[in-house]
């Protein structure tokens, strides 16, 4: 039997909603969005340019082949730990009603990643048996599980809007990964070390960083002054297993499925020329789309930042400031997006690439034309997918996705067998571009529909009035 609020109940709930919208943490508070914006830049270009720069030096000193490893090995861990941790992070994120208290989602989220390492592990295992490939598959495979807990103390951070702690984090774990891994190449321990190294700095940024500022974070939310307003207590400690990590997992399965579908959208092609046109020719595409690329820092810092407030104007109903700032969002990453293609499509910046890499990389101009241009589409679909995020409807986000790498795996293979790398950046391309218009579809319905908030579950609700009463 379902328990029925009465009109009173609901009533208070709502006002209970409000109260929790207006929670902020004593001991850091949100800050501007501008200022959350420069610190999340600040971290993504780190990121960016630290692997960009390991790349040129594993390049330089070990050769296509060893490239050719290493991104496999990553982007392995990448696609693996991106399953198991489901969408916890973005459910987090837009929980800005606080329906589930940080230490559920932070226990979950440690089942979860160790659940991947585990399953990294004995992947590597079947498919390559004892040797250095193994071995740089586990040694990634722990350090991922490090950022794996760091990435949920990130959503907290995000959700109450303290980037500059994110950003923070952030820098000191690529730069200090890159730095440690540079020097265990340049002093001729290999790859294998120099993974071992960038693990180790994982799992310091996380204890002595992550861990310690979301703690700070949650010990700054006091009681409401009201005592009718119900208040859940946050903390990052575990928690035992419970029947509300259903309701989690349930919420955050179609996030992860979009989270799986984004990162394979990334990681697809690669395998797909890995298998048809060799390990030389994936360094040489994965190099390519990762300097192309490089812009995706912007989109992705201002993404992190804006999240946590379009979907605070559309749980609040605010439809003007929403369409306004994510039009505004949309048009920069549009502007930022001509930039490589501007570069990969003139024989000058055609000429530096080759100068900071090697001449490989640019035997084929096309092929860095098309590579391009399905960057420049990449940039578009990032601000279209927070959208689609923001307004709650994970659904439509795993099918908008699934499409898209539909039409990769149908036209990546045919065109790279006819036409080498070119082929590929032309599938890719085209597979971005067919899909551009169900964002703007599902985005504009979601508002006409209405409904904007996440449900909570009757049982919860139930606690919540009684609480309140």
């Amino acid at each position: 039997m379902f328990f029925k609020p009465t009109h009173r109940e609901k009533a208070e709930c709502r006002q209970d909603e409000e109260a929790a919208l207006g929670l902020r943490s004593t001991t850091l508070p949100p800050l501007r969005l501008s200022l959350n914006f420069c610190w999340t830049f600040f971290g993504n270009i780190t990121q960016a340019l630290s692997r960009l720069l390991l790349l040129v030096v594993i390049v330089k000193w070990e050769g296509l082949e060893t490239v050719g490893l290493w991104v496999l090995t990553t982007s392995l861990c990448s696609s693996v730990f991106t399953c198991c941790e489901l969408g916890l992070r973005p459910l987090l994120i837009c929980d800005v009603r606080r329906v589930h208290p940080f230490q559920d989602y932070y226990s979950l989220r440690l089942v979860l990643a160790l659940a991947g390492a585990v399953a990294v592990v004995a992947f590597g295992g079947f498919s390559y048996g004892p040797g250095t490939a193994l071995g740089l598959l586990a040694i990634v495979a722990v350090g991922r599980t490090f950022d794996s807990l760091s990435d949920i103390c990130y959503g907290l951070l995000q959700r109450e809007e303290r980037m500059d702690r994110i950003g923070a984090g952030m820098a000191l774990r690529y730069a200090g990964g890159m730095v440690g891994m540079l020097a265990a190449l340049m002093l001729g321990y290999g790859l294998v070390i120099a993974a071992l190294v960038d693990s180790l700095v994982a799992a310091l940024v996380y204890w002595f960083w992550s861990r310690r500022n979301a703690k700070t974070l949650l010990a700054g939310f006091r009681r409401p002054a009201n005592p009718a307003v119900a208040f859940i207590v946050e903390d990052l400690r575990w928690s035992p297993p419970r029947r509300v990590w259903l309701s989690l997992l349930w919420l955050s399965i179609p996030l992860g499925i979009v989270a799986i579908e984004i990162n394979l959208a990334t990681n697809l092609p690669r395998y797909l020329v890995d298998s048809i046109l060799g390990r030389e020719s994936l360094a040489i595409f994965a190099t390519l789309l990762q300097f192309a690329a490089a812009g995706m820092i912007f989109v992705q810092a201002l993404g992190n930042a804006l999240a946590p407030r379009l979907t605070r104007y559309y749980q609040s109903n605010d439809a003007r400031r929403f369409w306004g700032l994510l039009a505004r969002f949309l048009g920069m990453t549009t502007l930022l997006g001509m930039l490589p293609l501007v570069l990969l499509w003139t024989e000058s910046g055609r000429n530096i690439l080759a100068w900071i890499f090697c001449h490989q990389l640019l035997e084929d101009p096309a092929a860095a034309r098309w590579l391009a241009l399905s960057v420049c589409l990449l940039y578009v679909t990032g601000p279209l997918g927070r959208g689609v995020t923001s307004v709650l409807r994970f659904h439509s986000h795993v099918v908008i996705r699934g499409v898209t790498l539909g039409l990769m795996l149908a036209l990546i293979p045919p065109l790279a067998t006819t036409y080498g790398l070119s082929g590929a950046g032309m599938g890719l391309t085209l597979a971005l571009l067919l899909t551009l218009p169900l964002y703007g579809w599902v985005i504009v319905k979601a508002w006409k529909i209405g409904g904007h908030s996440i449900a909570l579950p009757q049982r919860d609700q139930r606690t919540t009035h009684r609480a309140a009463a």
